[in-house]
């Protein structure tokens, strides 16, 4: 931007057309001039290209505290000295003149602050002057005090952050909310709920502690966790007691703080007492009862702008009362289902354990009966033939006692016996099954084994399930059926193993559950049958295999005194 004009007083209207002038003014050029640089509050200044200023009005004294006589009459070297005195960034100054003396044709604007109280912003302008050959023949400056239009635009400015920053916080605010809405669906346990609820309030308020407390049912402890910026999550357990309880504030609307000269009690069980930073500390509510308490330790609120922040910080503990609440139904909703599912098959397998002890004892029933008849007739004809027949009976009788484990749930009668007596009934019953299959039976029993209180009868079927299934495990290639006994002080010990195909690890999770086999032509309740004959012994009944290698079950009852 330029600006044409005549060294003459008056101004030619031809050769400058960019001025006009009313006729009845002609002559009075100079005056309506000097009126004009007068009136007007822009500091103006006009300097030729050696420096020296030509006209100043009286704004570009007052703003730079000299006369505008003292501003055309002084050296310019003096003058310039003024105005750097006057200016914040002095060598800026000088160096935009020393960049626009040295370009005539240079036009610029900058904003520049002088030191007074308060500060003083000008809006600082400066372009050649051209005559009418458009040739530069001086520079004009102008300067206008826009003090008030920057306090202003600092004002909007700083109502926009803070418009801003309420909204990213109250942005923040939902999502904080959102996840933990997501948590009660997230998580099974009240360890991963509250340690989840712990990560979002650290995104959210950046504390250096953060505790979660939750009351137990009887209301005599507090449990949850703690966090600390240097140690991270642990556990913690803190009893609830009346003078501790009077001592912490309950308020639930306002976001309470304390310091650390007057704190409760509870802070001092914290990881917190270890840090020097404020307290923040509120109940969590649900149906009109405290469940707990959340502790922040960080900034203090205590300034009216905060008072959003605290509205959002009561917010989301309003929410995680909401999602611990939403939680314990949760769990108390799977634990009904899952009993209620529990409760199902154990109906169903009941049911079928009914149906299944019902047919088996029928069949032994009807098998024993035709067994009595045949034993009769073999004792009375005693010959080599008959004691091959009565090997088989044996055979025969061994499975009727197969099927009775689980078909007679009768009261136990308990006498106190040796575990050698009842091994040396149940020998004679698997020896012709071990014979056919090749099997050889070792017996290691000590003949000073304490006594239990057992059924025999029962004791005999258990024994006969488990060495019949040793012996199954091994119809391929025959192998060993090693029965042995220790005396393990309060506990008798009998071991029954075989070295057969052994059991694989996903097998040996459900062995003992009922209606599960591992063979075409099996019913699943010889081993379940076992199981609940040594627990009603009071006994424990526990299995070790390797495939390829062998098996071998450790059954244990507990001696008498």
């Amino acid at each position: 931007m330029g600006y044409t004009c005549s060294m003459d007083t008056k101004i030619d209207s031809k050769i400058s057309p960019q001025i006009a002038l009313n006729p009845m003014y002609k002559g009075n050029e100079f005056a309506l001039l000097q009126a004009l640089l007068q009136a007007t509050d822009t500091a103006i200044l006009m300097s030729g290209l050696d420096r020296q200023d030509i006209i100043a009005n009286r704004r570009m004294g007052e703003l730079f505290s000299v006369t505008p006589q003292d501003i055309v009459e002084l050296d310019p070297i003096l003058t310039r000295q003024l105005a750097y005195d006057r200016v914040r960034d002095s060598e800026s100054f000088i160096e935009l003149l020393d960049k626009t003396y040295n370009n005539p044709e240079l036009s610029y604007q900058d904003e520049i602050e002088l030191l007074s109280i308060p500060t003083t912003t000008l809006l600082r302008f400066t372009g050649p002057v051209y005559n009418s050959e458009c040739i530069p023949i001086a520079r004009l400056w102008t300067f206008q005090d826009i003090t008030e239009t920057k306090l202003l635009q600092k004002e909007i400015q700083d109502q926009l952050d803070e418009r801003t920053q309420e909204f990213q916080e109250t942005s923040n605010t939902l999502h904080a909310i959102n996840a933990l809405c997501q948590l009660t669906i997230e998580h099974s346990t009240s360890h991963e709920t509250i340690s989840s609820i712990i990560q979002i309030l650290q995104t959210l308020l950046f504390p250096e502690y953060v505790a979660i407390l939750l009351t137990d049912d009887l209301g005599m402890k507090y449990e949850g966790l703690e966090w600390v910026q240097e140690n991270g999550i642990s556990e913690i357990v803190i009893p609830i007691k009346p003078d501790l309880e009077d001592a912490i504030v309950r308020q639930t609307k306002e976001y309470m703080q304390f310091n650390l000269e007057n704190r409760p009690e509870i802070i001092d069980q914290l990881l917190l007492n270890r840090l020097n930073c404020a307290i923040n500390h509120a109940d969590l509510i649900s149906n009109n009862r405290k469940i707990g308490l959340v502790i922040i330790g960080g900034q203090i609120i205590t300034h009216e702008r905060d008072r959003l922040r605290a509205m959002h910080i009561q917010a989301v503990i309003d929410q995680v009362s909401l999602t611990i609440e939403n939680h314990k139904l949760q769990q108390n909703l799977r634990l009904t289902l899952d009993r209620l599912r529990s409760a199902h098959d154990g109906m169903v397998e009941m049911e079928k354990l009914h149906i299944a002890g019902a047919l088996a004892a029928s069949v032994a029933h009807d098998i024993r009966n035709i067994l009595t008849a045949m034993q009769c007739e073999l004792d009375a004809e005693p010959s080599l033939a008959s004691a091959e027949m009565r090997f088989q009976v044996n055979r025969f009788t061994s499975l009727t006692h197969h099927l009775l484990a689980f078909s007679r749930p009768a009261a136990l009668n308990t006498t106190p016996i040796q575990l050698a007596e009842v091994i040396s009934k149940v020998i004679p019953l698997i020896s012709g099954q071990a014979a056919i299959n090749g099997i050889e039976i070792v017996v290691d029993i000590p003949t000073n084994f304490k006594l239990i209180a057992a059924d025999s009868s029962q004791l005999i079927h258990l024994f006969v399930n488990l060495c019949l299934n040793a012996i199954q495990a091994m119809t391929t290639n025959g192998g060993s059926l090693i029965i042995r006994g220790y005396d393990g002080g309060d506990q008798q010990i009998l071991e029954i193993g075989d070295t057969g195909i052994g059991i694989s690890a996903d097998t040996m999770e459900k062995l003992f559950n009922p209606f599960f086999t591992t063979r075409a032509n099996g019913f699943g309740l010889g081993l379940f049958s076992c199981k609940k004959i040594v627990e009603e012994h009071g006994g424990h009944i526990c299995v070790q295999s390797e495939p390829g290698i062998g098996t071998v079950f450790n059954i244990s009852f507990p001696a008498l005194p």
